[in-house]
């Protein structure tokens, strides 16, 4: 936002755009790079470069939209966990993107057994949490006191 007055906190729809939207670009870009590896790693024994960059361009045509696709859901499900634990509690607190992060991890392997299940939601909720200590950690150890600035006066400088 432009303007003091204009800032606002972002509606649901704004963090679910903007969350899926980056995730996804970013599953591409992922994608992209271990594909190129892929296709390299493939194409070191063909015998012209037509071959050889055909099989990166197929390891990266393969590998980026799956990760994108899938960092996409799982901003997705994040982004409304977050949101409906923010409604439930009626709190907007550190514990929300937790909660996510651990119902996102539930919902994405919710169908690949209880084991894998249970894996990601410990694993998104413990990521998250270790993001949410740290980044209360850094604001208390780093924090720094602004003394108030007085300024520089020209007519004292002449006395």
């Amino acid at each position: 936002y432009l303007f003091d007055e204009e800032e606002r906190t972002r509606s649901f729809g704004e963090h679910l755009v903007f969350y899926s939207g980056s995730s996804y670009l970013t599953g591409v870009i992922a994608g992209l790079s271990i594909g190129t590896l892929e296709g390299l790693r493939k194409g070191q024994n063909f015998p012209t470069n037509k071959l050889r960059l055909n099989a990166v361009v197929n390891a990266c045509s393969k590998r980026a939209p799956m990760f994108g696709n899938n960092l996409g859901v799982l901003a997705l499900f994040f982004t409304s966990s977050e949101r409906l634990s923010m409604y439930i509690r009626d709190k907007d607190d550190t514990l929300n993107p937790v909660i996510g992060a651990a119902s996102a991890g539930f919902f994405f392997k919710c169908t690949s057994g209880p084991r894998q299940c249970l894996l990601w939601t410990l694993m998104g909720g413990l990521g998250m949490g270790v993001v949410v200590l740290s980044g209360h950690a850094s604001s208390i150890l780093y924090r720094t006191q602004i003394k108030d600035f007085t300024g520089f006066s020209f007519e004292e400088s002449k006395q």
